[in-house]
């Protein structure tokens, strides 16, 4: 943004501070850092300038101090007290670690990953109980059909492949239904975000799979008892 091509180049260079002040002064760049986030990831990283400056009537050096970290909080934190006491004596000594104001920045989306992710097990539960209680249903209106299938030859993995057909059909049609919608929410969500994921397509697959298997399993375990029943029992049906 100084207009320098590379970092190297920018050591050494003058640049002129405080320009709109009637006496311009100049500042030599010493050092450049990498680029490093001290806001939320919702936010890119700006322009920042380290400026050392001195204050020659007062009883510290400048803005900047230096200290020994020790693996131990309190001392770490006794040492600061310390020095700030000496620097600021009429001011309190007030202090957060970093770790906790970065994480106070995501407590929004923490919250919201939680009561999406309960919303979301209430209504795929929901649902498997709504598959369970049809296949309930579906499978007691063909129970003389499976009995019959049976007596003939039929194995039970032929039943429960026939019979959970049409359910797995439905699941696939609402999955290609809903697969552009969620596409299109998802990324709509994460430009919040200067730094993002770019959406993989194994991402949208992955939850179809597991949707197939979790209707698959919930449609079968009323199919797999009306198969394994004694098919006399079920030609005795009505």
């Amino acid at each position: 943004m100084l207009g320098f091509e590379t970092a190297e180049e920018a050591i050494q260079q003058p640049i002129v501070w405080n320009e709109a002040d009637d006496d311009k002064h100049t500042k030599t760049i010493v050092g450049i850092v990498e680029d490093f986030n001290q806001e939320s990831l919702h936010q890119s990283v700006g322009p920042m300038v380290f400026v050392l400056k001195r204050y020659l009537n007062a009883p510290w050096a400048g803005e900047y101090f230096s200290l020994k970290i020790s693996d131990d909080y309190s001392t770490t934190l006794a040492n600061i007290r310390q020095e700030w006491t000496m620097a600021f004596p009429n001011s309190p000594f007030d202090y957060f670690f970093l770790d906790d104001y970065f994480d106070h920045q995501y407590q929004a989306d923490q919250q919201f990953g939680r009561i999406f992710s309960l919303f979301a097990g209430l209504a795929i539960f929901i649902a498997c109980l709504g598959l369970f209680g049809l296949s309930s249903y579906v499978t007691l209106q063909r129970t003389r059909e499976i009995g019959i299938r049976k007596v003939l030859g039929a194995s039970t993995q032929s039943i429960i492949t026939l019979l959970s057909h049409d359910f797995i059909r439905l699941v696939a049609i609402a999955s290609i239904l809903i697969l552009p919608i969620v596409y299109i929410l998802t990324k709509d969500w994460l430009e919040n975000y200067a730094y993002r994921m770019e959406i993989q397509w194994w991402l949208l697959a992955l939850p179809v799979v597991l949707v197939w298997l979790l209707a698959l399993i919930t449609v079968s375990v009323q199919i797999i008892k009306t198969t394994l029943a004694n098919p006399v029992e079920s030609l005795r049906y009505e």
